[in-house]
C-alpha cells in the first residue's frame, strides 16, 4: 500500500478513528491476529485496527479517509477488488484468496457488506499455501460495526467470553457454548460460578483473582472438571474487566501423553534389551565402524579377561593389538564395506581357543556375538579319528552343527566338490552345495528339517567349486549326546546324476508318446468347442433376442418408456454382441477358405479392437507362396490367441510386435510385449504355456519363452511349412 500526501477529510478521519477510542471494541479488535478494516460506500477507509498497521507497516491515520484506488493504484483488477466489488454488488459476503505483489505474500481477505459499507478481514496465508497445515478462517456476515464485532468472536475456534471487575459474565460466544453445554442467554449478567458446581470453580477463581490483583496476563492449562478435556486458557485483565479464551488442548495433550508412554516404553525394552545381553551365555560386543568400543557384556568379560571399565571408549586393536594376525581381523575389515553377515568357527593362535562367532553391521557400527567352543572342536578332533571309515568312502561325508555350518568333511567331499576343508569348514552348507538353480522347495524343506532337528532325505541340484552342477540323493541324520543335546548334523550324499539322465531320457520318450494322446485330445477339444459355439450362436443367442424384442413392446407401452427401455435394449445388444465373440473365439479359424496371413489378421483386428494395447504386425513373409497343413494352420492360431490372451490379462504391457519370418522350411513366429514379465523358475509353468508347448510340439514345432521381472516377454515359435509350388 502506498501512502498520499493528499489532505484526510477531518469528518471522515474522526469517524474512522471513533471506534478505535472504545476500550472494548479497540482492545477486541486489536487482540485478534488477523487485520481489519472497513470501508464506506464510497470505497473509503474507515476503520483499522492495529494488527492492519503491523501487516502493512503503516500508520493508521495514513490511509484512513482514503479510497482503495489511492491507496492500491493499479489493483482495480485484482481479485481483491472483485470480491469488493462482488460484496457491493450482491449484499453477500465474499472470500478472494490471492498472491499480493507489494507484500510477496499470499493473502486471504473476508468480506462482510452492511448498510454503511464494507468490513474486511485479512490475514497472511503464505504459510499455509505452501505447507497445507492452516486451518480455514472463520467467516461472518457483519452488517455493521457491532454486529461485526459479534461475528468475529461467535466464529472463533477458541472459547472467548467477558467478565465485568465484578466477575459478572457480559460476553459468551458459541464456542463457550459448546464446551459448557450453557447457552449464552442463560449465564449473561450472572456471577460467572453461579451455575457451576463448587468444586468446578476453584482453579478457575485463582487464575481470575490472580490477573485482576497483579494485572497481568494468566496462561494455563488444567483438567476442567466441568467437561473433563484439558484446556489452554488466557486471562487478559482491563480496566473493564477481564477477558477470556479457552481452548480445547484434549487431543494434544492425550497425543503428547501417547508420546510419553511410548518413550516410555523403548525404555523399558532397552532395559529388557541389556538385561538379555548380560545375562546370555555368549560374549556380546559393539564397535564403530573405526574400532571403538561401545559395549562390553558380563559373558564378554569372563571369555576375553577384560572388565569392561577397560575396554569402552578404546579401539579393539589397542586392547587386543595380536587380533591383526587372526581371522577376527578379517572379518572386521570385510564388515566395513560390505553389510554381510559373517558367521564363522576362528582359531585364535595367540590364546589356542577356538571361537564361534557371529557378526552383524548395524546403524552404529558393527555387533559380535561369540563363544569360546575350544571343547567342541577337541570333540570333533576325537569324532574325526574315530571316522576313518567316512573319510575313505567314495560318497560326500560332512558333519554340519546345529546353524548348518559345515564343521568336518571327508575326502570325497574334495574329489567332487573341488572344495578343499579349509574352504568349506565354518561356512554355510548352503554356501557350498546350493546355487541359483536349486529348487527352492527343497532348500526350505531342509531348513524345516533341521529346524525341527528332523532326519530328512532329498535328491538335489548341488554346485561344484568350478561352477558344475551335480544330482546328489543325500540323507542327514541328527546326533544327540547323552542329554538329548543336539551334537551335530550327519550327512551322507551320493552322486546321482548319470542316474538321472537315464531318468530324463525315459521321461523324454514318456513325453514324446504323451504327444501323440494330446494332439488327438486337441483335435476332440476345438470340436467340442465348434459344437459349443455353434450352440451358444442359434439357441442362447436367440433367447436373448426375444428378450430384445419383449422389451421393445414394452418400452411401447408400459413404465418409464424412454429410459427404462432404451437402457434394457442396449443391455441387450451388448450381451447379444459379447455371445457373439464367444463364439468368434471358442471356433477354430475357417482353415478351408482362409489363409494363415488372413486369420491371424482377424485375429490382430479383434486384439486392436479392445484398445487395450498397440499391436505391430509384421506377416510380409506369409507370401502367397507360403502354406501350411491345417494341423499346423490350427496350432499357430490358438498359440498366438492364447499368448495375446496372456498379455491382455497379465503383462500390464502398452504394445506388443509381431513377426512372422521364413528360416529354411520352418516357419517362425516371434511375439514380443514391454510388459513387466515374470520369473520362469518361480511361476512355474502354467496350464496356458503347457498348452502352447503342447500345440508346437505337437506339429513337430518348437516353442520357446524368454522372460524376466521388469523385462517384458518374448515367444518364439518355429513350425514346419512348405511353398506352394515347388522349387525347380
Amino acid at each position: 500500500m502506498s501512502s498520499s500526501t493528499a489532505p484526510i477529510p477531518i469528518p471522515i478521519l474522526h469517524s474512522g478513528l471513533e471506534l478505535q477510542k472504545s476500550p472494548f471494541f479497540s482492545e477486541i479488535l486489536d487482540r485478534i491476529t488477523d487485520g481489519f478494516f472497513a470501508f464506506d460506500r464510497h470505497w473509503r477507509f474507515v476503520f483499522a485496527n492495529k494488527r492492519t498497521e503491523e501487516i502493512l507497516k503503516i500508520r493508521r491515520a495514513d490511509y484512513i479517509g482514503r479510497t482503495f484506488n489511492e491507496c492500491f493504484p493499479g489493483m482495480e483488477d485484482s481479485p481483491f477488488a472483485h470480491a469488493y466489488r462482488e460484496a457491493f454488488d450482491t449484499g453477500q459476503p465474499t472470500r478472494a484468496e490471492a498472491f499480493f505483489a507489494p507484500f510477496e505474500a499470499w493473502i486471504a481477505i473476508d468480506v462482510y457488506p452492511s448498510g454503511s459499507g464494507l468490513s474486511v478481514l485479512f490475514r497472511d496465508v503464505t504459510e499455509r499455501r505452501r505447507h497445507d497445515e492452516e486451518k480455514k478462517q472463520f467467516e461472518a456476515t457483519i452488517s455493521q460495526q457491532h454486529a461485526l464485532l459479534s461475528g468475529v468472536l461467535e466464529r472463533m475456534h477458541e472459547g472467548f467470553f467477558f467478565l465485568d471487575r465484578s466477575l459478572r459474565v457480559t460476553y459468551w460466544n458459541k464456542r463457550m457454548e459448546l464446551l459448557t453445554g450453557i447457552k449464552a442467554e442463560t449465564i449473561l449478567q450472572k456471577d460467572i460460578f453461579e451455575l457451576f458446581p463448587p468444586e468446578a470453580c476453584v482453579p478457575y477463581r485463582a487464575l481470575y483473582e490472580r490477573a485482576l490483583q497483579n494485572d497481568e496476563v494468566v496462561a494455563e492449562e488444567f483438567l476442567c472438571p466441568v467437561i473433563h478435556h484439558w484446556l489452554h486458557i488466557q486471562v487478559h485483565p482491563s480496566a473493564d474487566g477481564l477477558t477470556i479464551f479457552l481452548k480445547d488442548v484434549h487431543e494434544k495433550r492425550v497425543s503428547e501423553e501417547k508420546q510419553r508412554n511410548y518413550e516410555r516404553k523403548l525404555r523399558e525394552q532397552n532395559e529388557t534389551m541389556i538385561q538379555v545381553l548380560e545375562q546370555m551365555q555368549d560374549g556380546f560386543v559393539t564397535l564403530t565402524l573405526e574400532g571403538r568400543v561401545l559395549y562390553w557384556n558380563a559373558q564378554a568379560e569372563v571369555i576375553l579377561g577384560r572388565n569392561r571399565k577397560e575396554t569402552l571408549g578404546r579401539n579393539l586393536l589397542d586392547i587386543f593389538p595380536h587380533i591383526r594376525d587372526t581371522g577376527v581381523y578379517e572379518v572386521y575389515q570385510r564388515m566395513q564395506t560390505d553389510p554381510t553377515p559373517v558367521h564363522r568357527t576362528i582359531y585364535g593362535p595367540h590364546t589356542n581357543r577356538w571361537f564361534e562367532l557371529n557378526a552383524y553391521t548395524t546403524q552404529k557400527g558393527i555387533s559380535v556375538f561369540f563363544r569360546d567352543v575350544t571343547r567342541q572342536r577337541d570333540d570333533e578332533r576325537t569324532l574325526e579319528q574315530l571316522s576313518l571309515v567316512a573319510k575313505k568312502t567314495s560318497n560326500i561325508v560332512a558333519l554340519t552343527d546345529a546353524q548348518q555350518r559345515i564343521t568336518w568333511v571327508n575326502e570325497a567331499f574334495t574329489r567332487i566338490t573341488g572344495f578343499l576343508p579349509e574352504d568349506a569348514i565354518g561356512r554355510h552348507n548352503g554356501e557350498i552345495f546350493d546355487g541359483p538353480d536349486t529348487d527352492p522347495e527343497v532348500v526350505h524343506f531342509v531348513r524345516s528339517c533341521v529346524a525341527d532337528r528332523k532326519p530328512f532325505r532329498v535328491e538335489a541340484l548341488n554346485y561344484k567349486k568350478n561352477g558344475e552342477t551335480y544330482w546328489a540323493d543325500i540323507s542327514c541324520q541328527p546326533v544327540f549326546d547323552e542329554n538329548g543335546e543336539l551334537r551335530h548334523f550327519f550327512s551322507i550324499a551320493t552322486d546321482v546324476t548319470e542316474r538321472r539322465r537315464l531318468q530324463e531320457q525315459l521321461d523324454e520318450e514318456m513325453r514324446q508318446r504323451q504327444q501323440m494322446v494330446t494332439a488327438a485330445a486337441i483335435k476332440a477339444q476345438e470340436s467340442e468347442r465348434a459344437l459349443v459355439s455353434q450352440e451358444l450362436h442359434d439357441n442362447v443367442n436367440q433367447v436373448l433376442t426375444t428378450v430384445k424384442l419383449y422389451t421393445e413392446l414394452c418400452r411401447d407401452g408400459i413404465g418409464d418408456q424412454q429410459e427404462l427401455m432404451t437402457k434394457s435394449v442396449q443391455l441387450l445388444q451388448r450381451s447379444i454382441t459379447e455371445i457373439r465373440s464367444l463364439s468368434k473365439r471358442l471356433s477354430a479359424p475357417s482353415l478351408g477358405n482362409i489363409r494363415l496371413k488372413d486369420s491371424v489378421d482377424e485375429l490382430i483386428s479383434a486384439v486392436a479392437a479392445t484398445n487395450k494395447i498397440q499391436v505391430l504386425l509384421d506377416t510380409d513373409e506369409l507370401a502367397d507362396g507360403v502354406e501350411v497343413d491345417q494341423e499346423v494352420h490350427l496350432a499357430v492360431y490358438r498359440i498366438l490367441q492364447e499368448q495375446l490372451t496372456n498379455v491382455l490379462k497379465h503383462a500390464q504391457a502398452a504394445t506388443v510386435e509381431i513377426r512372422f519370418t521364413r528360416k529354411g522350411n520352418l516357419l517362425e513366429l516371434r511375439l514380443q510385449d514391454n510388459g513387466q514379465g515374470f520369473d520362469p523358475r518361480r511361476g512355474r509353468n502354467g496350464i496356458g504355456i503347457t498348452n502352447m508347448m503342447t500345440r508346437a510340439e505337437s506339429v513337430h514345432g518348437f516353442l520357446q519363452l524368454d522372460t524376466a521381472p521388469g523385462q517384458g516377454c518374448t515367444l518364439m515359435v518355429r513350425v514346419p511349412c512348405f511353398d506352394s509350388a515347388p522349387k525347380k
